[in-house]
């Protein structure tokens, strides 16, 4: 059985087997280009401080947000896209605390539930007060019939849809550029 060393903080037993995160990466032998973006990466608690949620699959090891800018720094990249860990569930505070740590380096996917309120929408938004862009990650939400209404009022702008179905998977698609494009800085 592998040692487990780093902690988990909070009320919370570290799932058995879980690879911890390496202390002492060494320093990549190349540069990467300026404004190379690390695409996909988490913050997983501190447990004590945002607690894990009740119906994850696995407990993690702490990984803070000034640890993974540390090692986003200590590998040369400039900005980082931090995705909403599954272990937090829909509570998203310490993806949005990552995000107001950044200093505008990082940008973050959110999940949010069918049964969001507009009101838990607008505190996200509020929380990270423009300094990041945010996308939503919202399984079982989004479909065929409901996509632009949805859409709409994840992102905040007015989607139209095609008849038949069809226009779900396009005005999504459509939706998806067009937040890349506001997203200013990535």
């Amino acid at each position: 059985m592998t040692k487990m060393t780093k902690p988990t903080t909070g009320d919370f037993t570290k799932t058995p087997g879980w690879l911890d995160w390496y202390t002492g990466p060494s320093k990549p032998r190349f540069k990467l280009p300026a404004g190379a973006v690390d695409a996909h990466c988490h913050v997983f608690g501190p447990g004590a401080e945002f607690p894990y949620a009740p119906e994850r699959k696995y407990t993690p090891c702490d990984a803070s947000a000034e640890q993974l800018f540390a090692l986003r720094d200590h590998l040369g990249f400039d900005r980082n896209v931090i995705v909403q860990a599954t272990c937090h569930g829909a509570d998203n505070s310490a993806l949005v605390d990552a995000l107001q740590r950044s200093g505008g380096r990082a940008r973050g996917v959110a999940t949010v539930r069918r049964d969001v309120t507009d009101e838990q929408l607008a505190g996200i938004r509020k929380a990270i007060d423009g300094k990041s862009a945010l996308w939503f990650y919202a399984p079982g939400y989004v479909n065929q019939m409901a996509a632009a209404e949805n859409v709409t009022r994840l992102l905040g702008f007015t989607v139209t849809e095609t008849p038949e179905g069809t226009g779900a998977r396009i005005a999504l698609a459509d939706a998806w550029d067009a937040v890349a494009r506001r997203a200013s800085g990535f």
